[in-house]
């Protein structure tokens, strides 16, 4: 057996192995009580005075074979580990001798000594995971009960003895794949494992197998359990985890056979992207990582722009949101990271202040704000410099990609405590993933979903290859993607006077596109409302003749042009809109639903339809509505929009315009985020925006809608008016009105949007949070919902203050919020009849609940309240009464709260005591 203990390539070792393949049958039962006396003589001598020092010999797994065996020839004595060491060997040459010897092994598994059980586990994981031989069977399937044992290591309390467990079973996965079912669940235990690396020793090992191994051996449980590791919260884990994925994904895409990226490995874009959802910056900064340098790694731009494809095609609706969403191309030009680059090279540090607060916001990175003030007053010229050539977008994106790498790595060696948030920065401002470069390959491919996406955000980038462009739709007047992007050109230069001059269109198109059919679509009908406004009044007699006479989808096609032909050349068509206005409105909202059986089976077994399977009748009455909306924003007079707001007001609550309609669930659902969405457009015109604001609560029919598409469709377009100042800061009084919301999603977009709000200047910040709660009282206090004749549903209104407190109280403010809910106290309600003190009793009793849930929000966050001094406080300079739905009086009402109500909230502010599950830490 001592020539077991050293190298296996010596001459006595090969001598050794031959004699004992010729005399195994014999043999096996010496070796047997060799290794039985050997190893039962090494565990005893335990009790000896040597024992600490033989457990870190037998502990020490990084010292070499070879010099464990001149120990042991030159103590005279054998070690445990030697003989470990024989076990090995002797497997690798002759596994028969050891039928006796494994089961041995097994109670060294569970051993007292960590160092037993350590050497243990790993001899045992070298003997499992050796490759498999003709001539027997595995040594896991020969010792059942052992294997049995050497699985429980997984979950050995010992850091290094997992660490070795995780490692063996991935060899022995790959090695042996009938030991999948077994092997599995405890490797899918351990990416979860309590010990940051365990969870990462996993996808580690997985990067170092090779594609054969991962496609045919690694099961895609174990993959997906990986993918969630990268929303680990520590870096080395979500790093690796995301290395494993990337790296597995890239090799299947430069594998010839595309059947088995698509059949195994297709999900691992989307799941690296949907890591992002997590909002954690350290997590996204990962996913960027892993994406740009497996999934999508910078080349060629045709390449490049291939990949990027086929990648695209390869994610669901969600996670090519995201996609998008990490291009950067929906932030306004010139950013404020553009501006934070010339205030750092010092051309208008007046403007340094108000871009910082707008980036911290962007990055939502608390850090961000010191950090970008202190490297602005000592900037870098060379990192300034990349600043300016990322941000730019003629930039090549190998060139800006590059460059952004290599500042990165520059600001870890020079600035590393600001390295995250100034490479943050890079990555923000930039074109990271789509710009010029990719343009011309995607038109190539013709990847209508990136491409539609550039025009509507970054169309820009399309003004190089207009004429490319020009020349496609001149080929194919049936090209939409071709009329779609040169629509978008001709909306950007019409806003951009730099860029007018650029954009022209040959006479020929146009002449084909209004002498063709075509010019019935939406897109076609914007172009030349953009391009060529005066060729749009001959249009509008044969639109209306469509309209009238006919079919269904012609009928839908027409509304959608007429709808682009209202919008972009508005001027022109204002003695059209009477006519046009009679007939949709008779024709078509106020006509009883007609549309086939089909139709109407599908639309009442379900509560939504997406936009891309709208049966045509439903998309005629929707064009309708919006054609409706934009004649009387046309025509911009007070007195044309009362009778349209009734109807819509109308169709807000029930989705049809009079009874008797008949029309279907999911089409009533429809038309009902249609008629909020057409509301928003009225109260987005100066002219109609008085006549909204006092009845803009009644918009919480559809911010509580039954159908969660209506809710979250409102909720988006409601933000985006908001952000793009469309709307009057008072309409940030009904965001709230999520608070109630069976998602999430809706209230974390709330909180989100006013976390961005709080790095606005002190008197923005202070008009759109602060002094909008009088008007979110008046708002609650005429919600359907709200009763003065029920104690529980006041208490429960407290709800919708607590989650404007969440989202906008502080320290510094909470005095303030509780001063101008005690004002609404000596308001009186002017949309009742009577406009008494009485008759204000449904807002008397909002504000003291009002009042009552801000006092417990600083008792919860231990603040103090304090009186207000509206000289001394600029955000205070008078209490808000807004004069359009309140009037001052000059004295307090009464209490409008009973007893009952006092004792539910003074029982809801009472902790309760519960058990809480401790939770296991991963």
């Amino acid at each position: 057996m001592g020539v077991y203990s050293g190298g296996s390539g010596s001459a006595g070792n090969n001598m050794a192995t031959a004699v004992c393949q010729a005399t195994q049958d014999r043999l096996q039962k010496h070796v047997a009580r060799y290794f039985s006396e050997a190893l039962q003589e090494v565990l005893e001598s335990d009790e000896s005075s040597d024992e600490e020092e033989n457990d870190k010999e037998i502990g020490n797994g990084g010292r070499d074979d070879s010099d464990e065996d001149e120990d042991s020839r030159t103590s005279g004595s054998i070690s445990l580990r030697t003989l470990h060491i024989q076990i090995v060997r002797l497997a690798e040459a002759v596994p028969s001798l050891l039928t006796s010897v494994i089961p041995q092994l097994g109670p060294e598994l569970e051993s007292d000594s960590v160092p037993v059980r350590l050497l243990a586990t790993r001899t045992l994981g070298k003997l499992f995971s050796m490759p498999p031989s003709g001539a027997s069977e595995s040594f896991a399937s020969l010792h059942p009960h052992v294997w049995k044992m050497w699985l429980g290591r997984a979950v050995d309390k010992q850091l290094s003895i997992r660490l070795c467990w995780v490692e063996y079973a991935i060899k022995s996965l790959v090695q042996h794949t009938e030991l999948e079912t077994a092997l599995i669940p405890p490797l899918v235990s351990r990416a979860v494992d309590p010990d940051e690396h365990v969870r990462a020793r996993l996808p580690e090992l997985i990067a170092t197998l090779d594609y054969e191994m991962l496609r045919d051996c690694v099961p895609l449980r174990l993959f997906r359990e990986i993918g969630q590791r990268g929303k680990d919260r520590r870096r080395i884990v979500r790093d690796r985890a995301l290395d494993a994925l990337g790296r597995t994904f890239s090799l299947a895409y430069a594998d010839s056979d595309e059947s088995t990226l698509y059949e195994k490995f297709s999900w691992i874009p989307g799941v690296v992207l949907s890591c992002h959802l997590t909002g954690s910056c350290d997590v996204t900064r990962s996913v960027i990582r892993s994406w740009e340098t497996f999934i999508v790694p910078v080349s060629q731009p045709d390449v490049y722009a291939r990949r990027l494809y086929r990648v695209s095609c390869l994610l669901d609706e969600n996670e090519h949101t995201i996609l998008l969403h990490l291009t950067n191309l929906r932030l306004p030009r010139p950013t404020a990271f553009d501006i934070y680059a010339s205030c750092c090279a010092g051309d208008d540090p007046s403007r340094l202040s108000s871009c910082i607060r707008a980036i911290t916001a962007l990055l939502n990175d608390s850090n961000a704000s010191e950090t970008l003030a202190a490297f602005a007053s000592e900037p870098d010229e060379s990192v300034v410099e990349s600043m300016r050539i990322c941000y730019d977008s003629d930039t090549p994106l190998d060139v800006s990609v590059n460059t952004r790498h290599k500042t990165t790595a520059f600001l870890r060696e020079t600035r590393p405590g600001s390295a995250d948030i100034l490479s943050a920065c890079l990555y923000t401002g930039s074109f990271p993933i789509l710009n010029v470069s990719c343009i011309q390959p995607l038109l190539e491919l013709r990847a209508k979903k990136l491409l539609t996406y550039v025009a509507k955000h970054a169309p820009f980038l399309l003004q190089p290859y207009t004429r490319v462009i020009e020349r496609q739709a001149l080929r194919d007047s049936n090209d939409t993607l071709a009329i779609e992007l040169l629509a978008a050109l001709a909306v950007y230069s019409n806003n951009n006077s730099e860029s007018a001059a650029d954009f022209e269109l040959s006479e020929t198109l146009l002449d084909q596109l209004c002498g063709s059919c075509v010019f019935t679509s939406y897109a076609t009908a914007k172009l030349i409302a953009c391009v060529a406004p005066e060729r749009v009044p001959p249009l509008i007699p044969t639109i209306q003749k469509h309209i009238e006479l006919g079919s269904s989808e012609s009928c839908a096609d027409a509304l959608d042009a007429l709808a682009a032909c209202l919008e972009y050349a508005r001027e022109i068509l204002v003695p059209f809109v009477d006519t046009i206005m009679q007939n949709i409105l008779h024709r078509l909202i106020l006509a009883p639903w007609t549309a086939n059986s089909d139709d109407n089976e599908a639309l009442m077994d379900t509560d939504w339809i997406d936009e891309a399977q709208l049966p045509v009748a439903l998309r005629a009455r929707l064009g309708a509505l919006r054609v409706m909306t934009l004649c009387c924003a046309v025509q911009n007079k007070a007195e044309v929009a009362p009778p349209v707001l009734k109807l819509l007001w109308i169709m807000l609550g029930t989705g049809e315009a009079q009874r008797g309609q008949q029309i279907p669930t999911a089409a009533r659902a429809c038309l009902r985020l249609c008629a909020a969405q057409s509301i928003l457009k009225l109260a987005s015109c100066h002219t109609y925006s008085p006549l909204v604001l006092p009845r803009m609560g009644r918009l919480a029919y559809g911010l509580q809608d039954e159908c969660f598409q209506v809710r979250t469709q409102l909720l988006h377009d409601l933000l985006l008016h908001l952000t793009c100042e469309d709307l009057a800061p008072a309409f940030h009084a009904i965001i709230f009105l999520v608070a109630f919301d069976p998602e999430n999603e809706l209230r974390t977009q709330v909180a989100s949007y006013t976390r961005r709000l709080q790095a606005l200047p002190d008197s923005l910040r202070h008009e759109r949070l602060e002094r909008v709660l009088v008007r979110l009282l008046y708002v609650l206090a005429h919600h359907p919902d709200f009763t003065t004749d029920s104690p529980s549903v006041q208490c429960s209104f407290t709800r919708y203050v607590d989650f404007y407190l969440a989202c906008v109280a502080n320290e510094n403010n909470i005095s303030l919020l509780a001063k101008y809910a005690a004002s609404v106290r000596t308001y009186i309600d002017l949309s009742t009849p009577e406009q008494t003190i009485e008759a204000s009793r449904p807002l008397h009793a909002m504000a003291e609940l009002a009042l009552f849930a801000i006092q417990r929000w600083a008792d919860t966050k231990a603040w103090t309240l304090h009186p207000v001094d509206q000289h001394n406080d600029e955000t205070s300079s008078s209490v808000p009464c807004p004069v359009d739905i309140l009037q001052r009086t000059n004295s307090v009402a009464p209490s409008a709260l009973d007893e009952q109500v006092w004792d539910l909230l003074q029982q809801q502010a009472q902790p309760k005591r519960s058990r809480e599950k401790k939770a296991k830490l991963i």
